[in-house]
């Protein structure tokens, strides 16, 4: 059960960057393999980084709260949920800012979207869920999501661009739910 839970949890992260995939891909226009190929495999890697940093935390704080821990993982999830669609219901573009031509850019990308996996490293830490496990099961669903958002993003992203990373919100704020049960 907790496999599942951990799969969909990846989906949900990996939908959030896909918003920014599919509205930022039209912006690479020379060497699309290179730079697409760098953009997923430094944003996996900082999501792993993340959620790895993220459930030691967690881990060293569940003793401190273990009577919280599930109404802790709950509310993180659900914040990080609601945080999404509200982003995605917002005129900013998080990619705007963003050059996907230099590493600082592709650094800076890399952080931007995997600072929600570092909270739910936090959520998995405080309720004993394995780190292994959340690592192996996210980090392919968000390279290969990653790149191939960003391939297909200058043929969909006015389609469906906001709307992904809405659907990524809800798909947390619905686990961060089950957690409650």
């Amino acid at each position: 059960m907790e496999a599942i839970f951990t799969f969909f949890i990846g989906l949900g992260l990996a939908l959030d960057i896909c918003a920014i995939g599919l509205s930022s891909g039209t912006a690479i226009q020379k060497d699309r393999v290179v730079i697409i190929s760098r953009i997923s495999i430094l944003v996996a890697l900082f999501h792993a980084l993340m959620l790895f940093i993220g459930w030691l935390f967690g881990s060293f704080i569940s003793e401190y709260v273990e009577a919280w821990a599930k109404y802790i993982a709950a509310v993180l999830l659900i914040f990080i949920g609601a945080n999404m669609i509200q982003e995605a219901i917002s005129d900013k573009d998080k990619e705007s800012i963003l050059s996907f031509h230099t590493w600082s850019g592709l650094i800076a990308l890399s952080i931007a979207t995997s600072i929600d996996a570092l909270a739910i490293g936090v959520s998995f830490g405080v309720v004993h869920n394995s780190i292994l496990l959340l690592v192996l099961i996210t980090t392919p669903i968000i390279l290969i999501t990653t790149a191939a958002t960003f391939w297909l993003g200058g043929k969909i992203s006015d389609l469906i661009g906001k709307r992904a990373e809405s659907l990524g919100g809800g798909v947390l704020i619905l686990i961060g739910l089950l957690f409650l049960l």
